[in-house]
């Protein structure tokens, strides 16, 4: 799990690469950003590299990651390493429909009822890169910003959808 904390009062900014164990995200890597706002590829990159140096890849399940870790080169490099990869995306990012017209991601899932998941079949570009989306909503309904889509990567590249889906069913338990 990645996730930055920052506030408006001082410029704290720390990149945390954390473990989660039964729902509580223990912090074990960490840099201080000397900046404001998000991080950048290549900060996410290190900070992932050194965990792999110390550790090894065979120590990764997963990674989760919320919104604001995104993009071509970030998602090509998980996909490269071989590292699955849930992360959350923005309900309006781009991506293809069926037909091959790009949509909002949300248009994917309308159909979804209360409590349901379902991470697509088939691959769809996000950011350039071909991921499986996945989407579900909560149990009860809280308004539109109960729901949970995911840029879902199977690192591996050869494991069915739904094999991936496991990894995507947790991220609501995850948390914010």
């Amino acid at each position: 799990m990645i996730e930055q904390i920052g506030n408006g009062v001082k410029n704290i900014n720390i990149l945390v690469l954390a473990v989660v164990y039964r729902g509580l995200a223990i912090p074990i890597r960490w840099t201080l950003l000397d900046k404001r706002g998000n991080s950048n590829t290549q900060e996410r990159i290190d900070l992932l590299a050194g965990f792999i140096k110390q550790f090894g890849k065979i120590s990764i399940l997963g990674l989760l990651a919320d919104r604001e870790f995104v993009g071509e080169k970030w998602f090509n490099y998980l996909k490269n390493e071989g590292i699955d990869f849930i992360i959350r995306i923005k309900k309006n990012a781009k991506t293809t429909n069926s037909q091959g017209q790009e949509v909002p991601v949300q248009n994917l899932f309308l159909h979804l009822k209360l409590a349901e998941q379902l991470t697509l079949e088939d691959s769809r570009l996000i950011t350039g890169v071909k991921v499986y989306c996945s989407h579900s909503l909560p149990r009860v309904r809280q308004g539109r910003e109960g729901e949970s889509s995911a840029a879902v990567g199977d690192g591996a590249g050869q494991r069915a959808p739904r094999t991936v889906a496991t990894l995507a069913a947790g991220i609501d338990d995850a948390g914010e």
